[in-house]
């Protein structure tokens, strides 16, 4: 229900914008087709890829996952339509609505540029690593190995935007709800605090479940024995309606979202404000989000039944309320192209002393590339990290920031060294991970070779190593593979 109300939505607001503006909308492509005039105003393309995942661990798995990708664009006079059609096996399995990868009107009137349907927007200077944008949540069924875009989940949203002749642009954003971070629960790339979560939440059914036997046994028998029968004669009852009452609360939780908030109504709304423009050589940014944290906080206590056994009591989920202040900016100086963004993550924890709730924290992003006088070689090299404010406050196991040895410093270095060859037919790079605080590295190359401009295969390999132990990428140490894609474009 909460998809189906999504992509409603999402429709709402696609038409409705339409509706306002219909002088140079919808009626004009259709128009366009029907009379034969200007028809390739409309454009279709797309992208068709099979990748092979070999896995170079003991139990050599081959995961096949096949794409095809369509685009439709068509350009109006004051307006333009975008559609995207994202069919894989991993959409088609899991998440079937998002099979509409983006569906989007946008229209121009003098100053003003107003966008409305389902999309993907993106803050920040960032090379694809970013700590300002906000608005879309990530599909994390194959970790971080898609492209940045790829793995990002669209959402309805409207945007409204003021671009001044001073070069200044002002943006505002409101999606009417949110969508949650999609994390694997089973597989090669299941996440441990997702499982663990999980069993959580299976050992809070279990002590739901047997609470509400023991309750209904007891009211049901006591019933009955007032009302005149034995014990003897009352027990089956008694058994049949806790066993009725027990099955109940295993049907509730069935599904694992039921332990989550409904994220498609308007108290999850998102808002945001974006205003850039440039100073001198200087590309600048300013913002504003108001929404809340993709991933779930959780609640709960321990406890020790009569027998000694391990109770899960209380539970609750929730997704903390988020602000973020940002700013960033970019500049070219020589032959580097320098990058940053800075951002505060203001939650409802000012003090840090709530462990169901993420403290606030500075996120930071530094980068650079640069073209070497090497053939064609291109350096790109960001440090992405955040810094968690009171985290001597963070001591006991049941906070959900808590971890053995934090630090309140946390720092990726992520790089990437490309190169090519024979007017371009053949690609390398190798890009690389390395996680200073916990250790980890991931190191991978890729190689692709151009037929012509439609045909490419790509040969790429990922080692994940552990330098540390309780690293951050320790849980896919023995998740080195190797990946094969053939792609056609048209």
């Amino acid at each position: 229900m909460k998809k189906f109300t999504t992509l409603m939505l999402c429709i709402i607001l696609l038409f409705s914008t339409n509706l306002l503006f219909a002088d140079d909308g919808f009626d004009s492509l259709f128009t366009d087709i029907a009379e034969g005039g200007n028809s390739s105003a409309l454009e279709i393309t797309g992208l068709s890829n099979l990748e092979i995942y070999a896995s170079l661990n003991s139990s050599k798995t081959v995961l096949t996952n096949y794409n095809l990708n369509l685009n439709l664009a068509y350009e109006g006079t004051n307006s333009n339509f975008n559609g995207k059609i994202k069919l894989n096996t991993l959409t088609l399995e899991s998440n079937p609505l998002n099979i509409i990868d983006e569906l989007n009107y946008t229209f121009y009137s003098d100053n003003f540029v107003i966008q409305a349907g389902k999309t993907k927007l993106v803050w920040g200077r960032g090379d694809k690593l970013h700590v300002l944008d906000s608005f879309n949540a990530n599909d994390y069924s194959l970790f971080i190995l898609p492209d940045y875009l790829d793995r990002r989940v669209a959402l309805p949203m409207l945007s409204v935007s003021y671009n001044s002749l001073s070069s200044l642009s002002l943006q505002a954003v409101w999606t009417p709800s949110m969508t949650a971070d999609i994390i694997p629960l089973e597989g090669a790339w299941a996440m441990d605090e997702a499982s663990s979560l999980y069993t959580l939440c299976q050992g809070y059914v279990k002590t739901q479940a047997k609470n509400a036997y023991s309750s209904t046994y007891s009211s049901t028998l006591s019933s009955l024995m007032a009302a005149g029968l034995t014990q003897e004669m009352a027990n089956p009852t008694a058994l049949l309606a806790a066993n009725e009452a027990s099955l109940e609360i295993v049907n509730q939780y069935s599904d694992e979202e039921a332990f989550l908030p409904d994220t498609s109504t308007l108290d999850y709304g998102q808002y945001g404000l974006r205003l850039t423009g440039t100073v001198g050589s200087f590309d600048l940014g300013a913002q504003y989000y108001l929404g809340h944290y993709k991933t779930p906080s959780v609640e709960y206590q321990l406890a020790q039944d009569v027998y000694g056994n391990t109770e899960v009591n209380n539970l609750s989920l929730s997704y903390d309320k988020l602000s973020i202040f940002g700013l960033d900016g970019e500049k070219v100086i020589g032959a580097f192209n320098l990058r940053g963004e800075l951002a505060y993550y203001m939650t409802e924890d000012t003090e840090g002393s709530n462990p169901s709730i993420h403290n606030p924290s500075l996120q930071y992003l530094l980068g650079c590339d640069v073209s070497l006088p090497f053939n064609e070689l291109d350096l790109n090299v960001q440090v992405i990290g955040s810094y968690t404010l009171f985290n001597d406050k963070i001591v006991s196991p049941l906070d959900i920031e808590y971890e053995e040895d934090r630090n309140a410093l946390s720092n990726k270095v992520v790089a990437q060294l490309s190169d090519s060859w024979k007017n371009e037919t053949i690609k390398t790079k190798i890009a690389g991970i390395w996680n200073i605080e916990k250790g980890d590295v991931v190191v991978m190359p890729t190689v692709d070779y151009v037929f012509d401009d439609s045909f490419t295969i790509s040969l790429t390999g990922a080692l994940i190593y552990e330098l540390k132990e309780n690293g951050e990428f320790s849980e896919f140490e023995d998740n080195d593979f190797i990946k094969l894609k053939t792609s056609y474009s048209f």
